[in-house]
């Protein structure tokens, strides 16, 4: 068996060793991943860096059901997404008098713009995980640069949902912003929920405005991604098996005859 001297070295010899053991590292901030990053657009126009640039003809009357493309984590979780804006949708862009956004983190996506002539549209999603939280965000700008085109008349979107258990929410607005602007500048329709199915319909409704129509510039929906706590667990099993071991080695030296 150890004597006294021998146990206080050997301890220092285990912190030494092994100056992790036991250490829980602390969580990492949670990660927001994208499952959608839709940039609607003009077939013309430049789509916003790490989108998918979903584009639709200038004046002409596309179908009021247009597919989604979804990210490549969305795609792998089996999401798919639609949006609905009733009669039809047009593409708008910088080919028709339409200027560029500066200074924001989403420049290309408020740049330019899908069309109805609604006041509604909904955004029909499948492949939900139940009781997983997403995150939805609508911006609604018109960069015309002639008049308020698609914005006139401002108003705000409200956002609503079937199919999941609303957390918060936050109208958007409707505005014609051009040139340098910053993030706050512009009204997100924002919507945090809990999915209560595989399916579920987020509605936009427009109201106020002087224009009948709802833009849509851009949609994302993410969820969040909490990484696992990090245990040096081998560490701390080794030392503990070890010191156990010295200790079981030396009793039985002591049993000896």
């Amino acid at each position: 068996m150890m004597n006294a001297p021998m146990r206080v070295l050997f301890r220092l010899a285990l912190v030494a060793a092994c100056p992790l053991a036991g250490v829980v590292a602390p969580l990492a901030a949670r990660a927001e991943v994208a499952i959608l990053a839709g940039d609607l657009q003009s077939l013309s126009a430049i789509t916003q860096p790490g989108w998918n640039g979903l584009g639709l003809s200038v004046d002409v009357v596309s179908s009021g059901t247009q597919t989604l493309q979804t990210t490549a984590a969305g795609t792998s979780a089996g999401i798919t997404a639609t949006l609905d804006g009733g009669a039809s949708w047009n593409g708008r862009g910088p080919d028709r008098d339409r200027s560029a956004v500066l200074g924001t983190s989403f420049n290309d996506v408020v740049s330019d713009l899908w069309f109805n002539r609604q006041m509604t549209a909904t955004l029909y999603l499948s492949g939900m995980t139940t009781g997983t939280s997403y995150t939805l965000r609508a911006w609604h700008n018109d960069s015309y640069s002639v008049n308020e085109g698609a914005a006139a008349g401002g108003g705000t979107v409200t956002p609503g949902l079937v199919g999941g258990t609303v957390t918060s929410a936050t109208n958007g607005t409707v505005t014609n912003l051009r040139g340098t602007q910053t993030d706050a500048a512009f009204g997100i329709t924002t919507l945090v929920f809990t999915s209560t199915s595989s399916t579920a319909a987020i509605t936009f409704t427009r109201n106020g405005g002087a224009f009948v129509g709802i833009p849509m510039s851009g949609i994302q929906l993410t969820t969040a991604v909490v990484p696992e706590p990090v245990v040096n667990g081998v560490l701390v099993l080794g030392a503990v098996g070890l010191f156990a071991a010295r200790r079981s080695r030396g009793r039985t030296v002591d049993r000896l005859p």
